[in-house]
């Protein structure tokens, strides 16, 4: 399988705007914020962890249908197993940062069974699929024009 570093490049940049504006919208439902830019690099921080994660889902589904261009179907299998790789990685994440201290919830609405935060498990179950359909519309845009 060859690998598309402008497909890559514009998956981790749109992985990445979309992630900046989840985190500053949810950050007021952490403990200790106060404001927009005492809280900006806590988020940018965050995001950056959250494109990787998406960059390693799309990599993994890359491998796992031996093609880089898998996102141009995202059918309703691909969705699904997304929705609970991403659901998983998102739980596994919270838990692990409420336990170590890393961060705490102020006024997050809680999944009352797993006790995590219920917008970081919708952030990592609709952004990979949003940045998915929105990168692979650029890059289609891209190639289609020769650009």
């Amino acid at each position: 399988m060859k690998v598309d570093v402008k497909l890559i490049s514009i998956i981790t940049v749109i992985s990445f705007i979309l992630n900046i504006v989840w985190e500053n919208v949810q950050a007021p439902f952490y403990d200790g914020y106060q404001s927009f830019w005492q809280h900006f690099l806590i988020c940018v921080q965050g995001a950056v962890g959250d494109t990787v994660i998406i960059v390693i889902l799309y990599l993994l589904f890359a491998g796992i249908f031996s093609n880089a261009y898998w996102i141009k179907r995202i059918n309703f299998n691909s969705t699904a197993i997304l929705i609970i790789i991403g659901a998983i990685a998102a739980i596994i994440i919270e838990k692990v940062a409420l336990s170590v201290g890393r961060w705490e919830y102020a006024a997050m609405p809680i999944i009352p069974l797993l006790k995590v935060g219920l917008l970081p498990i919708l952030q990592m179950i609709i952004l990979p699929i949003a940045t998915f359909k929105i990168a692979w519309r650029i890059y289609s845009y891209y190639e289609k024009n020769n650009l």
